[in-house]
């Protein structure tokens, strides 16, 4: 009885050391998965716009959801485990044959039967931390939805600190739960192994009292087969899943190596001295050109353009689809470098100049606006943490110049509506109004509109166009289209042809310009 309870505290000791062991592998396990996939998407937020172009969205998405806990969780635990189990197998085997294959198949039908009754009552945990799992997987592809499909918003609002916190808030809870959630799936293991050895030396136990049979004729034999038994079955589990989960998924790592390597690089590089630029006097262009790969070949967007424009001074782009327009809002607001040639902020050339800074006083909109699965409120002010306080005066002065009173009157919660990511339940003109809006509340001291009112109606355009004119914060109002009807709304107007611009200057001096009027009519 002596030597029986000895037997059972020390395999009892080993079941604690054992699930101690489990726990600090999985959570430490999955902690590397999460400090890897932030890495990754760091990288992946600070990539410049046009490297951001040619990544596929894709791919970048399905990386950090998916190939990076694949490797974590499928290939690199099991390749450890495969090669410390593989060389003592080899011997376990040989060992427990010489004993008895007989007695070796019923051990095996017990643990069976043993498993799915400790498995039967660790499910609901592991279904609470399931849970948990699936919530904060929707918030992080929420999140990567918002940043990398939003990106020109995201980097010229200055958002990064708020996806990365989000970001890392919640693949950390999905580090956590996904630990917790393998230690209950694999602890059953530990305890039927000890369970086993327990019942047989209370076995051993009872055939010695009760039914007198000599311990020392069996316990060798016996003592040899729980040993080798102990050792073995676990062992040949974790080889057998060790190299067919590592053959399975040996591909993931291939998936995001280059990524993980390059943000290694990226943290590596020092951060320069540049030129803060708060409010703009000037911004020149100085024979800029602009043009990148399409199947290895160049192609050029921008040949050589030249012009000034001067603090107060507003601007309309005009120009047919194609005809490069977008592309020199993206030099104009710093999210695209020229090819040749240099643009300058305030007589500092462009690279020299702190882009965060930059995006901080400007504001752009698009044709096509990204929204967020929050309030009318919320994707106006851009203020998800409550952190801000808002200011009720100015944010009624947007909603008017904005032309949204009449929309947050027709909606039941008004301002609180809900609104989904896609704003299905908006039309074309009001999306474009609200983020118009969200551009206005930022106070910009340079407003960009890239056909960005297309959706709305002749009138409506023409009074907020109006309405933008009265801001007395805006020094630099830039208007992409293809209508000349806007042209008497702007200081300044460029006419853009297949990426050389054939006019500019002021609109009165247009209007004597009949043949490219003309031309551009026609055409």
């Amino acid at each position: 009885i002596i030597y029986g309870s000895i037997t059972i505290m020390l395999f009892s000791i080993t079941l604690i050391i054992n699930l101690i062991a489990l726990w600090v592998t999985y959570t430490y396990n999955q902690k590397i998965g999460a400090i890897t996939k932030y890495q990754i998407f760091k990288y992946y937020l600070n990539l410049n716009y046009i490297d951001h172009l040619q990544k596929n969205k894709l791919n970048m998405t399905k990386t950090l959801s998916q190939e990076v806990s694949r490797f974590v969780e499928n290939c690199l635990q099991n390749f450890l485990n495969f090669n410390s189990r593989l060389f003592l197998t080899f011997f376990l085997i040989v060992s427990l044959f010489l004993i008895s294959i007989k007695f070796t198949l019923y051990c095996f039908a017990f643990i069976a039967s043993f498993y799915l009754i400790i498995l039967f009552f660790s499910k609901l945990k592991i279904k609470i931390y399931g849970k948990s799992v699936s919530k904060a997987t929707k918030v992080i592809y929420q999140n990567l939805n918002y940043s990398i499909g939003g990106f020109r918003e995201m980097k010229l609002n200055n958002l990064q600190s708020r996806f990365f916190s989000i970001f890392d808030k919640n693949v950390n809870i999905l580090a956590n739960s996904r630990g917790r959630g393998q230690f209950l799936y694999n602890s059953p293991k530990v305890i039927i192994e000890i369970s086993v050895i327990a019942i047989l030396v209370l076995l051993l136990i009872f055939l010695n009292q009760i039914l007198g049979v000599s311990v020392q004729s069996i316990i060798p034999s016996a003592s040899a087969f729980l040993l080798i038994g102990y050792r073995l079955l676990p062992s040949l589990q974790i080889i057998y899943g060790a190299y067919s989960n590592f053959k399975l998924h040996e591909d993931s790592f291939k998936e995001f190596k280059e990524d993980l390597s390059l943000s290694s690089i990226n943290d590596k590089v020092v951060k320069e001295n540049k030129q803060e630029i708060k409010l703009l006097e000037s911004l020149e262009f100085k024979d800029v050109s602009f043009s990148f790969l399409i199947n290895n070949k160049e192609k050029n967007i921008l040949n050589n353009i030249n012009f000034k424009l001067q603090k107060k001074q507003s601007l309309i782009i005009i120009g047919k689809s194609g005809s490069g327009k977008s592309t020199l809002l993206d030099l104009m607001t710093g999210m695209l470098e020229p090819t040749s040639g240099s643009i300058k902020f305030n007589n500092f050339n462009l690279n020299k100049v702190n882009l965060n800074n930059w995006y901080n006083s400007i504001s752009y909109v698009s044709q096509n606006n990204f929204f967020y699965d929050n309030t009318l409120l919320k994707n106006i002010t851009l203020d998800f943490n409550d952190k801000k306080k808002i200011d009720s005066v100015f944010l009624d002065k947007i909603i008017k110049y904005s032309e949204l009173e009449e929309l947050i009157k027709q909606k039941e919660d008004g301002i609180n509506q809900l609104i989904n990511e896609s704003a299905s339940n908006l039309s074309g003109g009001q999306k474009q109004r609200i983020a118009l809006a969200r551009a206005l509340y930022k106070k910009p001291s340079m407003l960009f509109l890239d056909e960005a009112m297309n959706s709305m109606d002749i009138i409506l355009e023409d009074k907020i166009m109006k309405n933008i004119n009265k801001l007395d914060f805006i020094d630099n109002f830039i208007m992409v289209t293809h209508n000349l009807d806007y042209i008497n709304h702007f200081d300044k107007v460029c006419i853009i042809e297949n990426g050389v611009i054939k006019y500019f200057g002021s609109n009165q001096n247009l209007n004597n310009e009949t043949e490219i009027i003309r031309k551009y009519n026609k055409k």
